[in-house]
């Protein structure tokens, strides 16, 4: 009899042009050998940054329709993970899936902002959807600038103190009423880049060296390989651990290489290391 296949599911947008979101995601899961079911939320002709104003076509309708037809199938899934998503009708929609299955891993990628700044095209509305969006999360995955639009803040903060961040994971965790596991990344400190999260009431960090320059599809990246190694089973710490050093080698190799950032990030050395993994030794 064989195996039945329980996919994840990835939910972002997928661009016709540069290594980000779903093109990026999609070869991660797939060198981790984890099955996945695609559901771009969002067609573009090029990545949202670095080519000027993509061409868009959003697929809520089409996304409705699958869902419906799934349900008719019987399909089953093992979890889903939640990025970018540009139309505010997305959310009604995936929050009634979400609340209707009993997805063993649900991961979401507070998409909303960098550098202390909203993205242009979203608005306070949207922020209070994927307020929504993320009660249903198990895990999330914001930067520093959407942990504090997610909260609230109306003046961001460029460069926190410790007691500033441990704050404000207090507060969303309190607004998520205690279900949801943080990891905020992107956190200035001196010469690196922090990572912080609360596991088990335990505050826990990790820095990385400050790489020169802005690597886009940096945050869809680290998701996406945290993403394969929580599926696995991997303790939750060492989840995290093991996703900062794999995205901490890709900015490496993408700089060595001259790789032209606007299309994404160089994934050829992490895909490697994800291939080679020995997953049932955790």
């Amino acid at each position: 009899m064989n195996r039945p296949i329980h996919p994840m599911i990835l939910t972002q947008d997928l661009s016709a042009v540069g290594k980000l979101s779903l093109s990026a995601a999609l070869p991660i899961y797939a060198a981790a050998q984890v099955p996945v079911a695609l559901l771009p939320t969002a067609l573009l002709s090029t990545q949202t940054e670095g080519f000027g104003t993509p061409v868009q076509l959003s697929t809520h309708h089409w996304l409705q329709q699958t869902f419906n037809q799934w349900q008719t199938q019987g399909l089953h899934f093992s979890g889903i993970s939640v990025g970018y998503l540009e139309d505010i009708n997305l959310f009604p929609i995936l929050i009634n899936f979400i609340s209707h299955q009993k997805l063993p891993l649900v991961i979401v990628d507070p998409v909303l902002g960098d550098n202390n700044q909203l993205y242009p095209q979203l608005n306070e509305d949207f922020i209070s959807k994927m307020l929504q969006l993320c009660q249903w999360a198990d895990v999330i995955t914001p930067n520093w600038t959407e942990l504090q639009l997610l909260i609230g803040k109306q003046v961001l903060v460029a460069h926190p103190s410790w007691s500033q961040v441990q704050n404000s994971i207090l507060q969303l965790d309190q607004m998520l009423k205690h279900h949801t596991n943080i990891i905020v990344t992107g956190i200035p400190e001196n010469q690196a880049v922090t990572t912080i999260w609360q596991f088990n009431h335990q505050f826990h960090k990790q820095n990385s060296s400050l790489r020169p320059g802005h690597f886009y599809g940096s945050g869809d990246v680290f998701t996406a390989v945290l993403g394969t190694l929580l599926w696995h089973k991997l303790d939750f710490n060492q989840a995290i651990t093991l996703a900062i050093q794999e995205i901490g080698r890709a900015l490496d190799d993408t700089i060595a290489t001259n790789y032209e950032r606007r299309f994404g990030i160089s994934l050829k050395q992490l895909l490697k290391d994800l291939s080679n993994f020995s997953f049932k030794k955790y």
